[in-house]
C-alpha cells in the first residue's frame, strides 16, 4: 500500500472516523454498516461536515448518492469521505451516533437530505 493510501483515525463528537477516501472509485471503502461523513479543509486546515449518512453499504450508498454534485459545489479545499463503523452496533446507537455527529456541529451542512 502506498503512503498516500494509508488510513488515518480522527475523532468527532466522541466517535472515531476512519478515512480519508475518495469520493469516487475508491475500493477501499467498506462494503459494511456505517456511518459516513463528506468533509471538507477551510483555508485555516480544519474538517468542515458537507454530509452525513447511514448505509446498511457505505461504500455502495457513496457511489449511488444522488448528492455528490452537492459535496462538489461545497467543498473548500478538497472533499473526503470519513466513516464512523456501526457493525455489531444496535438501530439505537446506530441512530445515536448518527444524532450526534449530524447536530454536534456549530454550523449547518450545506448537503443534508
Amino acid at each position: 500500500m502506498s503512503k498516500g493510501s494509508l488510513v488515518q483515525t480522527i475523532e468527532m463528537s466522541g466517535y472515531k472516523l476512519e478515512g480519508p477516501y475518495k469520493i469516487e472509485g475508491d475500493n477501499r471503502l467498506p462494503t459494511s454498516s456505517g456511518i459516513y461523513m463528506v468533509l471538507t479543509k477551510t483555508d485555516d486546515s480544519r474538517l468542515r461536515g458537507i454530509y452525513i449518512a447511514e448505509a446498511g453499504n457505505v461504500k455502495k450508498h457513496v457511489f449511488e448518492n444522488p448528492n455528490v454534485e452537492c459535496w462538489k459545489k461545497n467543498q473548500l479545499n478538497g472533499i473526503s469521505i470519513w466513516i464512523h463503523s456501526t457493525v455489531g452496533e444496535s438501530k439505537e446507537e446506530r441512530e445515536a451516533a448518527l444524532f450526534e455527529l449530524r447536530e454536534d456541529r456549530h454550523y449547518k451542512m450545506p448537503c443534508r437530505d
